[in-house]
C-alpha cells in the first residue's frame, strides 16, 4: 500500500523496549556490546518500509535529561523499575543507526516522546499531511481526537502471529472502551 502523503511518527523508545525483551539478549557485536534492541528496531523499520511503503518518517526519542513532569511531580513514574543497563547502552546505537539511515530524529530536552509525537502530529495535520503514529502506547490514542487523517499503527499479538492493527478515531471505543478524548482520564 503506497502512502506518500503520510508522515509516520515512530515511538522509538517503545520499540527499543519491545525489541530488547523480544530478542535474545545474547546478541552482541564482535566487541561484546549488546545489540538485540538495535537489531529489533532496524527490523521493525525495515518491515514498516516494506508493508507501508513509507516515504516520510520521524523517529522520536525520550529526553535523556529528565522531563518537566518529574519537576512538577517527583513521584512521576517512580513506581517503574529503571531499565536494564544493557538496554540503556543500546539507545545511542539506535540513534546512530537512525541517523545513518538518513531518518529524521527528534529528541527535545525535558519532554517525553509522547509530547514530541503529539506536537509533530498536530503540526503535520495543520499542514494537511496525514499522520500514522507507530506505537502500542495507549496514551498516544488520545491524539486520535485531533481533526484530520490520523491513525495509530500498533502490533497485535506477538512472534510470528503478530499483525499490524490500525486504530482510527472511530475504532477507539471498540479497542479501548472510551472515546479518544477520554483516554487521559481513563488511563
Amino acid at each position: 500500500m503506497s502512502r506518500p502523503d503520510r508522515l509516520y511518527l515512530f515511538d522509538t523508545l517503545f520499540h527499543i523496549f519491545r525489541a530488547y525483551y523480544a530478542l535474545p539478549r545474547s546478541m552482541k557485536s564482535e566487541s561484546g556490546v549488546p545489540t538485540n534492541a538495535v537489531h529489533g528496531v532496524i527490523g521493525i523499520l525495515r518491515n514498516l518500509w516494506k508493508s507501508e511503503n513509507v516515504t516520510h518518517v520521524a523517529t522520536v526519542f525520550e529526553s535523556v535529561t529528565g522531563t518537566f513532569r518529574e519537576e512538577i511531580s517527583p513521584g512521576y513514574k517512580a513506581h517503574r523499575e529503571p531499565p536494564p543497563e544493557n538496554l540503556i547502552r543500546q539507545i545511542p546505537l539506535v540513534k546512530e543507526a537512525c541517523h545513518r539511515l538518513g531518518l529524521s530524529t527528534w529528541e527535545v530536552d525535558r519532554f517525553e516522546a509522547d509530547d514530541v509525537i503529539g506536537t509533530l502530529a498536530r503540526m503535520a495535520l495543520a499542514q494537511g499531511t496525514a499522520v500514522t503514529i507507530v506505537s502500542n502506547d495507549k496514551d498516544l490514542a488520545q491524539l486520535l481526537a485531533f481533526d484530520g487523517d490520523i491513525e495509530l499503527l500498533r502490533t497485535k499479538g506477538s512472534g510470528k502471529k503478530a499483525q499490524l492493527e490500525r486504530v482510527r478515531r472511530e475504532s477507539v471505543p471498540e479497542v479501548f472502551g472510551v472515546q479518544a478524548h477520554q483516554i487521559p482520564s481513563f488511563l
